[in-house]
């Protein structure tokens, strides 16, 4: 468990639970809770084949997220970012820009280039860029524009990169024998990848779905039950209020006792 981060909230104090793969106690926001993110909480999604193969299982990982999808198999970083000017609205809160399979790799400069494009579209969106697993061309690889992926995510809070090309370098089992495109496991393996990386960017400064509990029961396994019920319905992180006097040990030491048993 990591190191908590609490903040004052006027007479209590504002503790963050995050129901994390970890389960860790998550830093609260810079200023308390942050203003509405822009748009309504839809998500556009632009690709190439790789993300037509990951259509089918996307929206059985965002469930009830309002969800856009244009992807056209082939398809350049250039070319997705004509997709993502064809089918982007002021209403989308989280852009997914799942691009660079098809670029030359003796080029990074293209998916560099296509993202800071889509940045001054967007403005503070944010965005979830998956690391690139494509075809070498004379020798070399994936690593310039993996690179260029990651320094982009670096200057730009709000970017999430699920590491795609980790997966597709240690998991042949997920991939065709081209590899370069997913099976149907490996797709739903990125679809899962690249659904977690969609509240983690709506999160990086401000929570994406937050309920409020004044006091949770004491007891364990009564307070896992209640947990549970609300990660079930698609709470991704917890707010308590602890009332004066404060007894934060006793707070965490709780806390890590009943974070392993709420499902994820």
């Amino acid at each position: 468990m990591t190191k908590s981060a609490i903040a004052a909230l006027g007479p209590a104090l504002l503790l963050a639970l995050a129901v994390a793969p970890a389960a860790a106690l998550a830093q609260a926001p810079r200023d308390g809770l942050a203003a509405d993110l822009p748009g309504d909480g839809g998500v556009l999604v632009v690709g190439d084949s790789l993300e037509v193969l990951t259509k089918p299982y996307l929206q059985r990982h965002l469930p009830g997220v309002p969800l856009t999808h244009n992807a056209v198999g082939g398809y350049n970083s250039n070319q997705i970012f004509d997709l993502f000017e064809e089918s982007y609205k002021p209403s989308q809160s989280v852009i997914v820009f799942d691009a660079g399979t098809n670029d030359n790799p003796n080029y990074p400069q293209i998916v560099a280039g296509n993202l800071d494009a889509v940045t001054k579209r967007i403005g503070d969106r944010c965005m979830v860029v998956p690391t690139i697993h494509g075809l070498s061309v004379g020798g070399v690889g994936n690593g310039g524009k993996n690179r260029a992926v990651r320094a982009f995510a670096e200057s730009r809070p709000g970017t999430q990169t699920p590491n795609w090309a980790r997966v597709a370098a240690t998991r042949s089992d997920l991939m065709q024998p081209d590899d370069l495109h997913p099976t149907p496991e490996g797709a739903d393996r990125r679809a899962r990848l690249i659904a977690e990386g969609v509240p983690a960017a709506r999160l990086d400064d401000e929570l994406r779905r937050v309920t409020y509990e004044q006091f949770l029961p004491e007891d364990d396994a009564r307070a896992i039950d209640r947990l549970n019920e609300y990660v079930a319905a698609g709470v991704t992180h917890f707010i308590l209020l602890q009332r004066p006097p404060y007894d934060l040990a006793r707070l965490e030491q709780f806390l890590s006792r009943v974070a392993p048993h709420v499902k994820r």
